[in-house]
């Protein structure tokens, strides 16, 4: 079987989906073509014409000044996730959703989330969270999540990070634990 002849992908569908959904333009565009084109509903393309119909709509988008008004991407939501690394940092994000008047990071659009990023990156002095103590917060719930287990749990973290008390935590060390014990990890 020819790769022209295989349906379309779940894959292929879901990007179309985002495609049209963060862009006016593109879901013109995927109307028109579905009709005028390919003469088929979307989920009877072959892979081959999705990937080409793909190709258009990402074109189209890009061009489509309401596409940077669209919600921010995975990729950079992971990316500010991820320079929260300085206390400057935390305190510059919250700052940027304050002036912006948003609840949290995952309601910026993709270009407040450009500009965000363009912030935190201009950011280099300063302690990281590596050196930065665990908030009495942090502290706080971790002994919640670790309370039904007796503190086995923080115990072999506390081991695993070679600290002797809770209170000798950092922020980052904190929030791995935290992270840790959400996803069931030990």
């Amino acid at each position: 079987m020819s790769d022209d002849s295989r349906k379309i992908t779940s894959k292929q569908v879901d990007f179309i989906n985002r495609l049209v959904s963060s862009s006016k333009e593109a879901d013109a565009r995927l109307k028109k073509l579905l009709s005028e084109k390919y003469r088929t509903e979307l989920q009877d393309l072959p892979r081959r014409e999705a990937s080409d119909l793909i190709d258009e709509l990402k074109r189209v988008s890009s061009s489509d000044p309401s596409h940077s008004e669209g919600n921010l991407t995975k990729k950079q939501q992971s990316f500010i996730q991820r320079l929260q690394d300085m206390e400057e940092r935390v305190e510059a994000t919250k700052s940027f959703l304050r002036e912006c008047g948003k609840g949290g990071i995952d309601e910026l659009s993709i270009k407040e989330a450009s500009s965000l990023i363009d912030r935190l990156l201009s950011i280099r002095v300063g302690k990281r969270l590596s050196d930065v103590p665990a908030t009495d917060k942090q502290i706080g719930f971790i002994e919640k999540l670790t309370k039904s287990d007796k503190g086995n749990h923080l115990a072999a973290f506390l081991k695993e990070f070679g600290k002797k008390s809770i209170s000798d935590l950092t922020r980052e060390e904190a929030s791995k634990i935290i992270n840790s014990l959400r996803n069931g990890h030990s």
